[in-house]
């Protein structure tokens, strides 16, 4: 079976957070992370800001659709690691390897995510 996998750069959360109109409803979850799947599935767009906010070159606009769905969306975000899976699609944040070796393997053949970090206390 073929599997699309959609790799996208971005402090989306942060961004998302500034923009907000109507703020999450924490009481169906608390996690930040979930909000932004749900809304970045739901809307089949990987920047779904206000065009004041985030600026649309329409020539390529279309590159940032994810319509279909892709079988995985790695978000790599600098928040924190999560691993989400929201209407058949296998979202996570990978963390930041830069500043706390954190990592994210992903295993195609089982669609499993698998969440690492590099220990760099030495004794």
């Amino acid at each position: 079976t073929w599997e699309e996998i959609v790799i996208f750069r971005e402090d989306l959360l942060m961004k998302m957070r500034r923009a907000c109109v109507v703020p999450p409803n924490l009481s169906e979850s608390a996690e930040l992370s979930e909000h932004l799947v749900k809304t970045i599935i739901d809307q089949a767009h990987l920047c779904p800001l206000p065009i004041h906010k985030r600026p649309i070159y329409w020539d390529y606009d279309h590159s940032l659709g994810l319509y279909p769905l892709p079988t995985v969306a790695i978000l790599c975000d600098s928040f924190d690691q999560y691993k989400w899976s929201y209407s058949g699609c296998e979202c996570f944040n990978p963390g930041s390897f830069s500043s706390d070796s954190k990592f994210a393997v992903y295993y195609p053949a089982t669609k499993q995510v698998e969440p690492s970090q590099i220990n760099t206390e030495y004794d």
